[in-house]
């Protein structure tokens, strides 16, 4: 029998970045974007999602962000603002392989990484105003420590929605 937690509830959701966003360009990305955006809605109607808080594109709005507003939602983009990332050194991922095993990333890229996930969460915890349950999609490789830093404060109902080896996106549990 479970205990009923007082801490508020976050439903993390790791994805891949490519199917925030409708891309309209290449049929099968279309269609896990699409897949996406229907998924986030379900969250927010099954969990009754207060406020969500995303890792995405800050050059327009997301899939996550269309939901917000159709569902009457608070939405914020979590990410560091596009001018302080171009004055450290913007995306330096592409430099190098996107391997989730941290032994074979960039140094410089693995504390970026952590600067950006500490942001983050900083910014969720102040822009949710209470709000929940809420909730946080994050690129996947950052989902682990977000939930780290996340689970002293509150519920965790992590999530996942990559696409499987049939390519179509899968919304699942993380186990």
């Amino acid at each position: 029998m479970s205990v009923a937690s007082d801490k508020p509830e976050v439903v993390l959701l790791g994805t891949v970045h490519r199917v925030q966003s409708i891309d309209e360009r290449i049929a099968v990305w279309a269609q896990r974007s699409k897949d996406f955006k229907r998924g986030v809605e379900k969250l927010v109607e099954d969990f009754g999602i207060k406020f969500i808080g995303e890792e995405a594109a800050q050059d327009r709005l997301s899939s996550a962000g269309n939901v917000a507003l159709d569902h009457f939602v608070r939405y914020v983009n979590l990410d560091i603002p596009l001018c302080a990332q171009n004055q450290i050194r913007l995306h330096p991922e592409t430099n190098e392989t996107t391997s989730f095993d941290e032994n074979k990333r960039d140094p410089y890229v693995l504390a970026w990484d952590r600067v950006r996930e500490y942001h983050m969460y900083q910014r969720f915890v102040e822009s949710r105003a209470d709000l929940t349950p809420s909730l946080f999609i994050c690129g996947q490789a950052h989902q682990q420590r977000l939930m780290e830093l996340l689970q002293k404060a509150f519920t965790i109902h992590p999530k996942t929605a990559i696409p499987d080896s049939d390519g179509k996106l899968r919304f699942s549990d993380d186990k």
